[in-house]
Protein backbone atom coordinates (compact mmCIF):
# COMPACT_ATOMS: atom_id res chain seq x y z
CA UNK A 1 0.00 0.00 0.00
CA UNK A 2 1.03 3.87 -0.30
CA UNK A 3 2.70 4.94 2.74
CA UNK A 4 6.27 4.39 2.13
CA UNK A 5 6.85 1.92 4.60
CA UNK A 6 5.32 4.04 7.53
CA UNK A 7 3.90 1.97 10.48
CA UNK A 8 0.07 1.31 10.09
CA UNK A 9 -1.32 4.16 11.91
CA UNK A 10 -2.61 1.82 15.08
CA UNK A 11 1.07 1.01 15.14
CA UNK A 12 2.30 4.71 16.09
CA UNK A 13 1.14 4.33 19.54
CA UNK A 14 4.04 2.31 20.53
CA UNK A 15 5.88 3.10 23.93
CA UNK A 16 9.73 2.40 23.37
CA UNK A 17 11.60 0.94 25.97
CA UNK A 18 14.78 2.86 27.72
CA UNK A 19 17.93 2.10 29.01
CA UNK A 20 20.04 3.52 31.75
CA UNK A 21 20.45 7.77 30.40
CA UNK A 22 24.30 7.75 28.85
CA UNK A 23 26.54 10.43 29.50
CA UNK A 24 27.06 11.26 25.76
CA UNK A 25 25.78 14.10 24.69
CA UNK A 26 23.78 14.62 21.45
CA UNK A 27 25.57 14.88 18.40
CA UNK A 28 25.94 13.88 15.01
CA UNK A 29 25.50 10.29 15.67
CA UNK A 30 22.05 8.93 16.12
CA UNK A 31 22.05 7.29 19.88
CA UNK A 32 22.09 3.65 20.54
CA UNK A 33 19.62 3.45 22.78
CA UNK A 34 16.08 2.91 21.19
CA UNK A 35 14.38 5.51 23.21
CA UNK A 36 16.65 8.58 22.42
CA UNK A 37 17.14 7.44 19.19
CA UNK A 38 13.33 7.71 18.79
CA UNK A 39 13.04 10.99 20.61
CA UNK A 40 16.07 11.97 18.14
CA UNK A 41 14.31 11.36 15.30
CA UNK A 42 11.00 13.25 16.68
CA UNK A 43 13.09 15.94 17.68
CA UNK A 44 14.57 16.31 14.18
CA UNK A 45 10.76 15.79 12.81
CA UNK A 46 9.12 18.10 14.88
CA UNK A 47 11.73 21.18 14.67
CA UNK A 48 13.42 20.69 11.25
CA UNK A 49 17.17 20.27 13.51
CA UNK A 50 19.50 17.87 15.63
CA UNK A 51 18.77 18.18 19.06
CA UNK A 52 20.94 19.60 21.11
CA UNK A 53 22.06 17.80 24.32
CA UNK A 54 19.55 19.43 27.19
CA UNK A 55 16.85 18.91 24.24
CA UNK A 56 17.58 15.36 23.56
CA UNK A 57 17.54 14.18 27.81
CA UNK A 58 14.68 16.45 28.38
CA UNK A 59 12.91 14.61 26.15
CA UNK A 60 13.98 11.64 26.42
CA UNK A 61 13.57 12.04 29.91
CA UNK A 62 9.54 12.38 29.48
CA UNK A 63 9.27 9.25 27.56
CA UNK A 64 9.86 7.38 30.36
CA UNK A 65 6.40 8.19 31.65
CA UNK A 66 5.03 8.72 28.30
CA UNK A 67 4.88 7.49 24.46
CA UNK A 68 6.05 9.15 21.71
CA UNK A 69 2.74 10.60 20.70
CA UNK A 70 2.39 12.23 23.30
CA UNK A 71 5.84 13.75 23.23
CA UNK A 72 5.33 15.12 19.89
CA UNK A 73 1.69 16.43 20.96
CA UNK A 74 3.88 18.48 23.52
CA UNK A 75 6.55 18.77 20.70
CA UNK A 76 3.36 20.05 18.94
CA UNK A 77 2.42 23.18 20.74
CA UNK A 78 5.73 25.27 20.24
CA UNK A 79 6.45 28.42 19.06
CA UNK A 80 9.22 26.34 16.82
CA UNK A 81 7.20 23.79 15.58
CA UNK A 82 4.32 26.20 14.71
CA UNK A 83 6.82 28.34 12.94
CA UNK A 84 7.60 25.63 10.50
CA UNK A 85 4.21 23.87 10.14
CA UNK A 86 1.79 26.86 11.05
CA UNK A 87 -1.29 26.61 13.57
CA UNK A 88 -3.62 23.88 12.83
CA UNK A 89 -3.15 23.56 9.76
CA UNK A 90 -5.01 22.01 7.12
CA UNK A 91 -4.36 18.01 6.21
CA UNK A 92 -2.85 18.63 2.80
CA UNK A 93 -0.45 21.46 3.11
CA UNK A 94 0.86 20.10 6.94
CA UNK A 95 1.62 16.42 4.90
CA UNK A 96 3.36 18.34 2.24
CA UNK A 97 5.60 20.00 5.00
CA UNK A 98 6.02 17.12 6.86
CA UNK A 99 7.68 15.92 3.49
CA UNK A 100 9.56 18.66 3.04
CA UNK A 101 11.17 19.12 6.46
CA UNK A 102 11.29 15.27 7.68
CA UNK A 103 12.27 13.45 4.74
CA UNK A 104 13.44 16.54 2.72
CA UNK A 105 11.74 16.26 -0.68
CA UNK A 106 8.24 17.07 -2.33
CA UNK A 107 5.91 14.01 -1.25
CA UNK A 108 4.47 12.15 -3.72
CA UNK A 109 0.75 12.38 -4.89
CA UNK A 110 -0.17 9.29 -3.74
CA UNK A 111 1.77 9.72 -0.45
CA UNK A 112 0.04 13.54 -0.02
CA UNK A 113 -3.31 12.01 -0.31
CA UNK A 114 -2.60 8.83 1.58
CA UNK A 115 -1.43 10.50 4.74
CA UNK A 116 -4.13 13.79 4.27
CA UNK A 117 -6.81 11.05 3.98
CA UNK A 118 -6.39 9.75 7.08
CA UNK A 119 -6.27 12.94 9.20
CA UNK A 120 -9.45 14.46 7.27
CA UNK A 121 -11.04 10.73 8.07
CA UNK A 122 -9.67 11.24 11.84
CA UNK A 123 -8.31 8.19 11.52
CA UNK A 124 -5.05 9.59 12.84
CA UNK A 125 -3.99 12.58 14.47
CA UNK A 126 -1.20 14.82 13.25
CA UNK A 127 1.00 13.85 16.12
CA UNK A 128 0.71 10.57 14.71
CA UNK A 129 1.77 11.25 11.46
CA UNK A 130 4.56 13.03 12.58
CA UNK A 131 5.82 9.94 14.64
CA UNK A 132 5.35 7.26 11.97
CA UNK A 133 7.26 10.44 9.30
CA UNK A 134 10.09 10.32 12.00
CA UNK A 135 10.50 7.03 12.39
CA UNK A 136 10.14 5.70 8.86
CA UNK A 137 12.50 4.06 7.05
CA UNK A 138 13.45 6.87 4.71
CA UNK A 139 13.72 9.15 7.71
CA UNK A 140 16.11 7.25 9.23
CA UNK A 141 18.16 6.39 6.14
CA UNK A 142 18.56 9.57 5.53
CA UNK A 143 19.66 10.72 9.18
CA UNK A 144 22.17 8.00 9.05
CA UNK A 145 23.32 9.12 5.90
CA UNK A 146 23.78 12.45 6.91
CA UNK A 147 25.91 11.29 9.61
CA UNK A 148 28.05 8.66 7.62
CA UNK A 149 28.38 9.51 4.16
CA UNK A 150 27.66 6.63 1.95
CA UNK A 151 30.20 5.86 -0.78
Amino acid sequence: GLGLGYPRPSLVHASWPRTQPTDQPAGPALPDDPGERAVHLLYDAAFDRTPDSGGLLFWASALDGSDLVSIAESMMTSSEFESLYGIDPEPGGYVAKLYEHVLDRPGEAAGVAFWSGLLEGGAVTAAEVLVAFSGSEENVAGEAAQIIPLA
